[in-house]
């Protein structure tokens, strides 16, 4: 069996190098829902992608029904939840972690960018 292709860095950081494509990116790896696969939590609507500049994707599940409106992390159920970081520096963190660089050189790199 062949060794798995290692992607290489600048091919990372140009398919994440807006926060829309890197969440485009880590929806096609399945490291992010591209649906919502739990229905709202406080009236069972389905819910869908809406932007929303005070939270720091820029986007969130949002139910439609007009008396309900709750809003979910895109965040929610994948590896990411929780974490307080930018999408594309966590994507960053996770790149140097997976090829054994040490914690301090992996936080050097991503704070040089």
């Amino acid at each position: 069996m062949a060794a798995p292709r290692q992607t290489p860095f600048r091919e990372v950081l140009s398919a994440v190098d807006t926060p829309e494509n890197c969440r485009q990116y880590l929806r096609q790896n399945n490291l992010l829902a591209a649906v919502m696969v739990i229905n709202c939590a406080r009236c069972g609507a389905v819910m869908h992608e809406a932007r929303n500049v005070r939270v720091e994707d820029a986007v969130v599940w949002r139910c439609p029904e007009r008396r309900c409106r709750k809003t979910t992390s895109v965040r929610k159920g994948s590896f990411f939840e929780g974490a307080h970081l930018p999408l594309q520096k966590l994507i960053e963190l996770v790149y140097w972690w997976a090829i054994n660089v040490s914690h301090g050189e992996a936080q050097s790199q991503v704070s040089a960018l």
